[in-house]
């Protein structure tokens, strides 16, 4: 009898490699990575300083399963570490998974390159949500892009202004605007879609050397500078997920990220690295 068909999550266009099955043999070799598609700008850098210090150890960074494929995958044993944009749940936590605190990162207020404005206001952002017709300062029309219910930009959003979460969610609803189910298609979308509006992490805007346009929203400039931990209601959880404690090349991994080593990676994207602050 031939064996059950493995069944993949979906990667999303140009995600790479396909995530093994647990139940595949032989299992490719190296520490096997995967999971939330915000994680990746910084987590790529993090490999590629990590196998220049460290070339003894094979690494493979697999494509954007979202965070609840990479607890899932950790859980099946098909991957060694996965990528989280969000802490772990507690039904995730009973299967023995175990998150560290890579970094926090802003979310931002984001335009296409070309629109001529620098600040938008959350009376404004819920207006437009709400469906009201819009133009950005050159007379070119705001085009809202959207996330679906439980992306972690999202949820960022509804802590920093609830009002502007309320609006988001009634367009979502109606059909207000165009959804990205990933933040490639957010990206691609805002630079493509002339007046496109949406939310992005700061650090994929900064690490991926992406021309748009981050707007201040009322008055406030995003988020760029380290603060207190916990102060800061614009910035979105980063971690790493593994099952029990991390041990071998995994915890090398880990604690690599958490040294000097990517002091200056951290800084560059605008993340708050996690020094003081319990994982």
């Amino acid at each position: 009898m031939a064996a059950p068909a493995c069944e993949q999550p979906d990667l999303g266009a140009g995600a790479g490699d396909r995530l093994p099955c647990a139940s595949e043999v032989p299992r490719p070799s190296g520490l096997l990575l995967a999971g939330s598609g915000t994680n990746l700008p910084l987590v790529r850098r993090i490999v590629a300083r990590f196998r220049e210090a460290h070339p003894g150890i094979e690494i493979r960074l697999l494509g954007n399963v979202g965070s609840g494929g990479a607890a899932r995958a950790v859980a099946d044993r098909a991957i060694d570490v996965g990528l989280l944009s969000r802490p772990l749940r507690e039904a995730e936590r009973a299967r023995g998974l175990v998150a560290t605190l890579l970094a926090r990162v802003p979310v931002v207020i984001v335009a296409h390159p070309a629109v001529p404005d620098a600040a938008i206001t959350a009376e404004r952002l819920v207006r437009i949500y709400d469906g009201e017709p819009a133009q950005w300062m050159d007379g070119s029309p705001v085009v809202p892009l959207l996330r679906e219910p439980g992306d972690s930009a999202r949820r960022v959003i509804a802590q920093a202004w609830p009002e502007v979460e309320a609006a988001y969610t009634r367009a979502f609803a109606r059909g207000r605007g165009r959804v990205c189910y990933t933040d490639g298609e957010m990206r691609e979308a805002l630079l493509t879609v002339p007046g496109a509006l949406g939310l992005l992490d700061l650090g994929a805007i900064r690490l991926g050397g992406l021309p748009l346009r981050v707007l201040s929203v009322d008055g406030v400039a995003p988020a760029t500078d380290v603060v207190r931990a916990g102060r800061d209601p614009h910035r979105k959880w980063l971690g790493w997920v593994t099952r029990g404690p991390p041990t071998g090349a995994a915890r090398q991994l880990l604690e690599f990220a958490g040294s000097a080593a990517v002091t200056s990676l951290l800084a560059a994207g605008g993340y708050l690295a996690p020094a003081g602050e319990p994982r």
